[in-house]
């Protein structure tokens, strides 16, 4: 049995009735060689010497001192960049067992002098995770005393004394290909490519002000920058001096080419190209020079000052596939540097190629429907779980952006406040009425919410009578209705009819469901974002529980989130598991989260939004013949009423929301900051039609 941190309660006859609370119980665990071993596998983990030689035999004193183990920890760490250490162990606790059927058990017991325990050792370094198995032997002392007998080992495989040390030589560091990023048609998302550079040849310059300024009026920059450039190659007049790199598809390029600028010189490097542009920006990210606060953090022996990674997207969530594999020849040498044991040899392997699940024509058919506003937009497979588009604006072009190309246009998107680089898509908001048919399922589960049961409402406003609500009230829209179920609730997004339920069925509860729908989880999509909550701190009162039923109070979701979610409804009660890589596709993230009967109820009420006259995403001539089950929601921020689904002004910000599904190919959601649900509702419709 395979074990970590085991601690047995005896190991020989005479220790039987040590108690663990003994105040001599650092002594007393000499005694018991499970304690010893675990003790001795704690300081090797945290690489400190002295705790190990504490549990030293005294030969193995001889050998070797605390300050010899920590120096050899040192430089091998250094050496391959070691970040942590683990090591598992197997108990020998069995050995000392009673056996009530063996009258000599005992007395074999006691002459049991040595113990010999196989460890694994597992080790996070700079090359990449390695692994190798040893021994601890123990010998008993002539105190009965446990005891560690030494092994070089037990600081890396292959060594022989505590002088040895690792020899790395590495190779592919500059000739290593990054690997590609692909949408699900083959289509470029990120791949090697070229780019061009302007600048100029010193010698071939005529009138260096002048062709600096032709220069910089055309590429929209300072004149003296273009001329500090051109004299800073004075002493090497026929090499090519750089003044700014742009995409190959830049106009401006040939531009250049047609002015007169005798000095002009157009060379063309290799790099990296963003070929999905602005639709892609955000969930791809792009490449950037590390800086030393990057080499702080990354955890790879293959970077240095100016290697390039990103800091956000599927370029840096797939950099350890992408980077590619360094060439390594690791040895063991001992003090001189004669040669011990070779542990590996490896040739260079070039990054890996993504094949994500992406359609790059949703990303730009998306990009174009939510135009200047910022949004985002998600398109999901229900059935596979396959992320099919996963949009947000204001975007910007990262080609530029990653070549450092100056234009008026990387000037606007700089200049916009609200957040080019956020990824809206995966950032948690607050979702408003598209919550309502969590309600729903969580009181049908629980029992507490009949869909057939009528509630009859009265008025604008509600409050429960001796609530102790003091002039906190509910608000709804539809103020006509009296009679209202299940369906006429999420028709007619009416507040007050989800806040009475979810007071039936009470905060407790909703906190329950919220783990079963994955509040505080990633979901295991392999594109990260940030978890759901449901409140700061508990639905402390009725009163937040009352707003967060229909989707207000302290309740945040991501886009996402939200998408994969409403899966449980055309699954039968199932969620899927969402991806980003082709071949992941087809999972369930939790089956049966609601029953079938729950899904198939919510599902009928939500094609009531869309297909009754009084729904709130009902249009007589939508632009597509597609059957659609949906959900608005208006979330309001900082206003004191918060209302739902209203399509005039309102007081304070406000987010717009529609999730639509026509239950066989496509989960939509679509979120727009400042307008209301129903100017959502147009814009997906929008997409809806272009499907076709």
């Amino acid at each position: 049995m395979k074990t970590k941190r085991y601690l047995i309660t005896s190991a020989v006859s005479v220790i039987l009735l040590i108690s663990a609370c003994s105040p001599e119980e650092d002594s007393e665990s000499m005694l018991n060689p499970d304690g010893v071993v675990e003790n001795y596998v704690s300081a090797w983990e945290e690489r400190n010497g002295e705790g190990m030689a504490e549990l030293f035999s005294e030969s193995s004193l001889e050998e070797v001192d605390a300050e010899q183990i920590n120096r050899a920890f040192s430089e091998i760490g250094e050496t391959i960049e070691v970040s942590s250490i683990q090591v598992n162990y197997e108990s020998q606790n069995h050995l000392f067992e009673e056996d009530e059927e063996a009258e000599e058990s005992t007395a074999e017991q006691e002459n049991i002098t040595s113990l010999t325990y196989p460890v694994t050792v597992e080790m996070e370094t700079g090359i990449g995770e390695r692994e190798y198995i040893t021994d601890v032997f123990l010998t008993l002392d002539e105190n009965s005393e446990w005891r560690v007998e030494w092994q070089a080992d037990h600081i890396f495989s292959g060594m022989q004394e505590v002088t040895d040390r690792l020899q790395l030589e590495t190779t592919g560091k500059d000739s290593l290909t990054r690997g590609e990023i692909f949408d699900r048609n083959g289509d470029g998302l990120a791949v090697n490519g070229e780019y061009h550079n302007a600048g100029f040849v010193y010698m071939n310059v005529e009138d260096a002000e002048k062709e600096a300024e032709t220069f910089a009026e055309i590429l929209g920059i300072e004149s003296s920058d273009v001329l500090a450039e051109i004299k800073r190659h004075e002493d090497n007049p026929d090499w090519h001096a750089p003044v700014m790199s742009m995409p190959l598809e830049d106009e401006r390029v040939e531009e250049l080419r047609q002015a007169d600028i005798p000095g002009l010189s157009i060379s063309t490097y290799s790099g990296r190209v963003y070929p999905q542009s602005y639709a892609t920006a955000q969930l791809v990210g792009f490449l950037q020079d590390m800086q030393a606060d990057d080499l702080e953090e990354a955890d790879w022996i293959g970077y240095e000052m100016g290697s390039q990674w990103a800091r956000f997207g599927l370029e840096r969530e797939f950099e350890e596939q992408l980077r590619g594999t360094l060439g390594e020849d690791l040895q063991v040498v001992d003090q001189d540097g004669n040669y011990r044991e070779r542990l590996s040899s490896e040739e260079p392997e070039d990054g890996e190629e993504i094949h994500t699940t992406i359609d790059s024509k949703l990303q730009w058919t998306l990009m174009d429907i939510l135009g200047d506003d910022a949004g985002a937009a998600v398109v999901m497979d229900p059935s596979s779980g396959e992320m099919l588009a996963m949009v947000s604006t204001p975007t910007f072009e990262p080609n530029q952006t990653y070549l450092g190309t100056a234009s008026p246009e990387r000037e606007e998107w700089r200049a916009d406040d609200r957040g080019v680089t956020d990824r809206r898509f995966n950032q948690p908001i607050v979702p408003g009425s598209v919550f309502k048919p969590f309600t729903a399922a969580i009181g049908m589960e629980e029992g507490t919410l009949d869909p057939e049961e009528i509630l009859h409402i009265e008025g604008e406003q509600w409050q429960p009578e001796d609530g102790g609500w003091g002039d906190r009230e509910i608000t709804r829209v539809e103020e006509n209705t009296d009679e209202v179920d299940l369906t006429a609730g999420m028709k007619y997004s009416d507040n007050i009819y989800f806040a009475r339920q979810a007071l039936e069925f009470g905060g407790e509860v909703m906190e329950e469901w919220a783990e079963k729908f994955g509040f505080g989880t990633s979901m295991n999509l392999e594109y990260p974002f940030w978890p759901s909550q449901l409140s700061n701190d508990g639905l402390s009162s009725e009163t937040l529980l009352a707003d967060t039923a229909y989707g207000q109070g302290e309740v945040l979701m991501s886009p996402v989130h939200l998408t994969v979610l409403y899966s449980m409804f055309v699954n039968a009660g199932d969620v899927v598991q969402p991806t980003l890589l082709i071949d992941e596709a087809g999972g369930t993230w939790e089956e049966g989260v609601i029953s079938e009967e729950t899904a198939s109820t919510v599902l009928d009420t939500l094609y009531a939004v869309t297909e009754d006259p009084n729904g709130t995403a009902y249009r007589s001539s939508p632009g597509h013949s597609f059957r659609l089950a949906s959900k608005t929601g208006t979330a309001e921020l900082d206003a004191p009423e918060q209302s739902e689904d209203i399509e005039e002004e309102v007081d304070g910000d406000r987010i717009g929301w529609y999730v639509s599904t026509d239950a066989e190919n496509y989960i939509v959601t679509m979120m727009i900051e400042g307008e209301p649900s129903s100017t959502v509702v147009d814009r997906a419709n929008e997409f809806w039609a272009e499907m076709e």
